[in-house]
């Protein structure tokens, strides 16, 4: 069956999704700061392509899908359908495809939600171009982005604005894991003849002991650059209570990132410190990031068939990680913040 493609296809598929009666009951009860992921226009989308339609590749782009619609016209037609659905202020008058944007609630909490995905994002991994992506990710020389240089410019500055106005949270809402996944020296045979899932389209066991990450280049991890430049940023000017509110795995996850935790140059996880769990003291330049379950998508823990199992693949991963504290997979939550002076984020198990 053919990718939605068209202005009318993706304003149908809204129009079917906005019938469901909680989603309807959320948007007229409670405010929303919205930001995209990739699939609100294609798989691992980026400035020029996704992960099966691509303008810089000759038998991608315009020979792709729906009456030959080039990835840049199927974009334009993406985020047409929804703003139509989901109005977002326009924060820049000349730039209609900007959605970074940010708020500020007195001197208690500023957020500053990215565009990750679709604004300027540099190429990242589609599957098929891994090896050329590898030695891309890792280059801190080079000036790579996930997110490209003015929003890059703007998130700089607005972290170090908080800090110096004294405001005492900064929340970053941001589409993809900023943390590093760990691959875990299992001795798994990832071979045809072993029944294998998907978890963000790499491999890991279908048997929870033996599970796995290997490293995942279409987030954070692929872009170590900027990622670098960031985490530098926020330790030289000593920014702190820092958080982020990630999306993207339909898995939670708790992270905290920074220069010694996340790779740097490098796919050699032996080189991460282990996160000290023994003090609950601010680690100078850390952003503590959770990541947040979808609403009703299956994330990597349903395919273990039990919450028993996937607890017990969760624990495996969160031993063999000194970057990662805790994850679920198998439940679905949403968060509850609460401050001012202790930050303090409740996982809410909703039972579907």
């Amino acid at each position: 069956m053919a990718e939605i493609a068209s202005l009318d296809d993706y304003r149908r598929r809204y129009d079917q999704y906005r019938t469901d009666i909680d989603l309807v009951s959320m948007h007229e009860n409670l405010p929303i700061i919205a930001i995209w992921d990739d699939h609100e226009t294609a798989n691992n989308d980026w400035k020029a392509g996704s992960s099966n339609s691509n303008d810089s590749i000759e038998t991608g782009g315009c020979a792709y899908s729906n009456g030959t619609v080039c990835f840049s016209d199927r974009q334009v037609h993406a985020k047409r359908a929804y703003f139509e659905w989901i109005p977002i202020r326009q924060v820049d008058l000349a730039d209609e495809a900007r959605i970074w944007r940010d708020f500020r609630f007195g001197n208690l909490l500023d957020i500053y939600a990215l565009d990750t995905r679709k604004y300027d994002r540099d190429i990242t991994d589609l599957t098929y171009n891994l090896e050329y992506i590898k030695p891309l990710a890792q280059d801190l020389e080079s000036s790579r982005s996930i997110v490209g240089p003015q929003q890059e410019e703007w998130i700089e500055k607005g972290l170090k604005d908080s800090q110096d106005r004294g405001t005492v949270w900064k929340m970053v809402l941001n589409q993809v894991i900023l943390g590093t996944y760990v691959t875990i020296s299992s001795g798994v045979d990832h071979g045809p003849s072993i029944l294998i899932i998907r978890i963000n389209h790499r491999w890991t066991s279908q048997v929870p002991e033996n599970a796995s990450f290997i490293i995942n280049y279409d987030a954070w991890d692929g872009y170590q650059a900027n990622r670098r430049r960031l985490l530098q940023h926020v330790y030289d000017n000593q920014i702190d209570n820092v958080f982020a509110v990630t999306g993207d795995t339909h898995a939670n996850w708790l992270f905290e990132n920074n220069l010694e935790t996340t790779l740097q140059g490098t796919n050699d996880t032996s080189t991460l410190k282990t996160i000290e769990t023994t003090t609950n003291e601010y680690q100078r330049g850390t952003i503590v990031e959770f990541g947040g379950t979808a609403v009703s998508s299956s994330g990597w823990g349903n395919n273990w068939g039990s919450y028993e199992n996937s607890t017990v693949g969760a624990k495996r991963m969160v031993e063999n990680n000194p970057t990662l504290l805790y994850s679920d997979a198998f439940r679905k939550f949403f968060f509850s913040i609460f401050g001012p002076s202790l930050f303090t984020l409740s996982y809410t198990f909703e039972g579907y």
